[in-house]
């Protein structure tokens, strides 16, 4: 009898410690992080348009109120766009760091995909064109 108590307590407690971190990121917020992923980039920016347009999407909307004054409105999605416009080359998500999914996510946008991307930062090299030369250089500045 022991044993099934035992055995049930540390199922209980595995069950608490498993859950017990996404409980909290649910209730966690970050100003910015519409979409609720851990990170402000421009899919915020996107996703936060699209609701301000009256389009029915899901965003946390403890994160969309940048300001805090209790509306969601164009004024934190202008804070948003501060955020995520950093002037950072290679910043291609607008998140102020420069790594792989940058990579990933220009890989795409030049592939043709539909991908929000800063295109300022997009721009590598500063030549007014987005292209296989920025991906290149992308590259070099990860590695």
């Amino acid at each position: 009898m022991n044993k099934k108590i035992i055995t049930c307590m540390a199922a209980i407690a595995c069950a608490v410690f498993l859950t017990t971190p996404a409980a909290f990121a649910a209730t966690s917020v970050l100003k910015g992080d519409v979409d609720g992923n851990g990170v402000v980039n421009v899919d915020d920016k996107a996703l936060l348009q699209s609701y301000i347009l009256g389009n029915k999407v899901n965003i946390v909307q403890a994160n969309a109120d940048v300001n805090g004054d209790g509306s969601i409105d164009a004024i934190d999605y202008a804070a948003i766009g501060k955020m995520v416009n950093t002037n950072i080359k290679g910043d291609v998500d607008g998140n102020g760091i420069v790594n792989m999914e940058d990579k990933t996510r220009l890989e795409s946008y030049l592939l043709g995909n539909n991908v929000n991307i800063v295109a300022t930062n997009a721009d590598v090299n500063g030549d007014n064109s987005i292209n296989s030369i920025d991906y290149a250089d992308l590259l070099r500045m990860i590695k």
